[in-house]
């Protein structure tokens, strides 16, 4: 009894030629997106956690540059300028100054109910205005993004890559 697969095996190996120059990249693109967007929802949640604030504050901050075929890689990215105390009704007025959650600025004004400024001094000038600040939480957010992403990826890669297998 003789069995002959050259004919099988040509087919097999064109088949993972397919596999290997359409399908892979595909995967991995679609992965890539899905991971980006679970990743920035975890993200800003433990961001809005740390700092105290609403999660819709954060996503205003937040954005994705997405993978497509051509560039297979995404980037999650976060503005770092603080937070406006005055337009998520974070700031208390005290009798001398302002309280923005437990930081309290004694030399602080309010001009025109729209932003806070703060004196360096006793003299006039500079003033800055007073913001909840995101960048101390930046390098534990970053190590925290890294492990979320390797993790998700994985699972989203391998989930996509069988569909897209058993659907052909």
């Amino acid at each position: 009894m003789e069995i002959s697969l050259k004919g099988d095996m040509k087919k097999i190996t064109r088949d993972l030629k397919k596999v290997e120059r359409k399908v892979v990249p595909k995967a991995t693109v679609r992965a890539l997106k899905k991971t980006a967007t679970k990743v920035q929802g975890r993200v800003r949640k433990r961001i809005a956690k740390r700092i105290g604030v609403a999660q819709k504050v954060i996503k205003q901050k937040q954005g994705i540059a997405k993978a497509n075929f051509r560039k297979q890689s995404t980037v999650l990215y976060l503005r770092y300028k603080g937070i406006n105390p005055l337009s998520i009704k974070k700031a208390q007025r005290m009798k001398k100054g302002f309280k923005v959650g437990k930081e309290k600025h004694p030399i602080a004004f309010s001009h025109d109910e729209k932003v806070i400024l703060e004196r360096k001094g006793k003299k006039q000038l500079p003033v800055r205005a007073v913001k909840i600040k995101i960048y101390p939480h930046k390098d534990k957010l970053h190590s925290i993004a890294n492990i979320l992403a390797r993790r998700t990826f994985l699972k989203e890669f391998n989930r996509d890559l069988k569909w897209r297998l058993r659907k052909k």
